[in-house]
């Protein structure tokens, strides 16, 4: 007989971005067929071939990114259904991404429109592998609207630079609501940063102000620097003025609106 043990701490379900674990215990063989677990529950047994639907109250199942640490031993759909393979164990993680970013009036940050946002992230899809955690830096973050959006994706890590007083207070704060550990805001200049930088990301992401004087060399300052590791990927934000397609790393441009994203590797 295969049994599952399923551990639940009720005070996770108060965090967001939630971070859900449920750890299996796999011993036998049993017979197949279908639960839902109420993640108010302490504790639950699973046998190996039934499949458990995971719910959290008040929450879509859609907005949970759902996870397994070890997919031999159990699967989770993107709807939230656990189901058991095999002798075992493994941790079912979930992360809730329906957190939206609202900035009060007297932020002067630009932020990345919703628009372009949602479709610089589809392109994304087909260039990084979500499930394997990536690290990511986010220059110039103004509001945090991409950090939030990376940390929803279910980036490992995500290191947020802002030089500006009031939004570095306003990502911070919002951090700390979220009680993410894999969120780290950094209140300073980005180029200063970039000069002293020893760690490789899977993927940067820059949105300088767009009358910044040094967006042409923005590229080359994190490239040369080695910051990206390989395979990695670095996405500039600009306006419709500089052009980027003869840089030697460039490899595609998209442009949504009057938002432009220049891609490197």
């Amino acid at each position: 007989m295969i049994k599952g043990v399923i551990v639940m701490k009720k005070k996770l379900l108060l965090i967001l971005p939630i971070m859900l674990f449920a750890i299996f215990y796999f011993v036998g063989d049993a017979d197949a067929g279908s639960t839902t677990l109420n993640l108010t529950s302490d504790s639950y047994t699973l046998s190996q071939g039934k499949t458990l639907q995971l719910k959290i109250n008040g929450v879509k199942a859609k907005k949970v990114k759902w996870k397994s640490s070890n997919k031999k031993v159990a699967t989770v759909s993107k709807n939230g259904t656990v189901k058991a393979v095999k002798s075992g164990n493994a941790t079912i993680s979930g992360k809730y991404k329906g957190r939206t970013i609202n900035p009060p009036k007297n932020l002067r940050a630009r932020p990345t429109t919703d628009f372009a946002k949602e479709n610089l992230f589809n392109v994304l899809n087909s260039y990084i592998d979500w499930e394997e955690e990536p690290v990511a830096l986010d220059l110039f973050a103004g509001t945090g609207s991409i950090t939030l959006e990376l940390l929803s994706r279910g980036c490992s890590r995500v290191i947020s630079i802002e030089k500006d007083p009031l939004h570095f207070r306003f990502i911070k704060e919002f951090i700390d609501k979220l009680q993410d550990l894999s969120a780290i805001p950094i209140k300073g200049d980005v180029f200063k940063y970039i000069s002293q930088c020893r760690e490789q990301f899977d993927f940067i992401f820059a949105d300088p102000p767009y009358v910044l004087k040094e967006i042409p060399e923005l590229p080359d300052m994190i490239l040369e620097r080695n910051l990206l590791r390989e395979g990695g990927l670095l996405v500039l934000e600009h306006g419709k003025d500089h052009d980027f397609t003869q840089h030697p790393r460039f490899v595609e441009h998209r442009h949504y609106g009057s938002v432009n994203f220049s891609f490197f590797q």
